[in-house]
């Protein structure tokens, strides 16, 4: 059988094979929609994060639409068909075509490009249907790895957001007023960075969510499902001394006694029933950040004082696994790249060449 042969998924079933996962073979194939369905699809999908299950759902459909296009297998993938789909996916590049590096892509057809870090989760989640449904990983084949190293390097590499750090929040905090706007900032920022919850988590947070810890001066919220908590566990993250005030004074002039902790509010001023927006944070960081003096707020998002609070624990001095757990990561890799701009900012020659510019007493 010829590599680039369609082959019936149907065809590849051995007798004795669960029918959940039968099934879904045949659903990968012909309706890729409905493996990620929430509610068809199977199950070890359906226990990913919304977010996730929607991106590797578009990644898979892709996939299966290339492999149409040019007469591949999606399940089992070839390597021809990986390939294809990392040229398909990829700029047009003119040093490649001169090197004649492009194998199934021909100059001048079709494309459809990514950037590198979307066809990096791309190949993640083709990765993830064939280990789910009971195949080898076709991602790891060298020649598969070759051509993706081909087709990216060189390329841009992605930048992270820029860190909303505590110094920061700070020095726009004592520039805002006493209006319920100003208070909500105070209070949506402070419980981010302390939290560092992401900007979805924030919005959906309710007032029995937060408590005061009995003889002091701080609190805690319980952390309810995440993008990597499934919400079985009763876990909790820390409120500061600071950001137990600024939520306090909050609440306590929007009058909220229960249901949403963040609210929207009207163009009178009146504070709506429902939770706050989820793009208003991202905004409201971005106006935090002129204030702070900040002069490129477009690299200022809703995750920025999830890695402003990362750079400043770890200039505490917190280890990889202290910085996991307060931000609810399960691998370090996240963390790490968070800091990566931090690592030159914090290495060696950053401090000594501060020591140097203090003056001699």
């Amino acid at each position: 059988m010829n590599e680039g042969q369609w082959i019936a998924a149907s065809a590849l079933l051995p007798s004795a094979l669960d029918p959940e996962i039968a099934l879904a073979r045949e659903l990968a194939v012909h309706a890729p929609r409905k493996l990620f369905d929430p509610h068809e699809g199977l199950r070890a999908i359906q226990a990913l994060a919304a977010n996730t299950r929607r991106a590797y759902g578009s990644d898979w459909l892709c996939f299966v639409e290339c492999c149409r296009i040019y007469g591949h297998s999606a399940l089992p993938a070839t390597s021809a068909a990986l390939e294809t789909f990392i040229e398909w996916r990829s700029p047009e590049q003119p040093r490649l075509l001169e090197q004649g590096m492009y194998k199934y892509v021909r100059m001048g057809e079709a494309r459809r490009p990514a950037s590198s870090a979307s066809l990096s989760r791309a190949l993640a989640a083709i990765a993830a249907v064939h280990a789910w449904l009971g195949f080898e990983d076709p991602t790891t084949v060298r020649r598969v790895r070759d051509t993706y190293k081909i087709n990216t390097s060189g390329r841009r590499v992605q930048r992270h957001k820029d860190p909303l750090r505590w110094a920061a929040l700070e020095a726009a905090f004592d520039k805002l007023g006493d209006d319920l706007p100003a208070l909500r900032a105070r209070a949506l920022a402070a419980i981010a960075y302390s939290t560092l919850f992401r900007r979805a988590e924030l919005v959906s947070l309710q007032v029995d969510d937060y408590e005061r810890v009995l003889g002091t001066d701080y609190g805690r919220i319980a952390v309810r499902k995440t993008k990597t908590e499934d919400g079985t566990e009763q876990k909790y993250r820390h409120v500061s001394a600071a950001a137990t005030a600024h939520l306090d004074r909050w609440t306590a002039a929007a009058r909220i006694h229960s249901g949403p902790l963040f609210r929207g509010l009207t163009a009178q001023g009146r504070v709506k029933e429902t939770a706050l927006p989820a793009g208003e944070v991202a905004r409201t960081f971005k106006y935090l950040a002129a204030l702070a003096g900040i002069k490129d707020i477009q690299r200022i998002a809703g995750h920025s004082t999830r890695i402003g609070a990362t750079h400043d624990l770890k200039a505490f001095g917190a280890d990889t696994l202290d910085i996991m757990h307060d931000g609810g990561w399960k691998s370090p890799m996240m963390p790490k790249r968070y800091l990566q701009g931090y690592a030159s900012d914090e290495g060696a020659m950053a401090r000594m060449a501060r020591a140097r510019a203090q003056p001699i007493k």
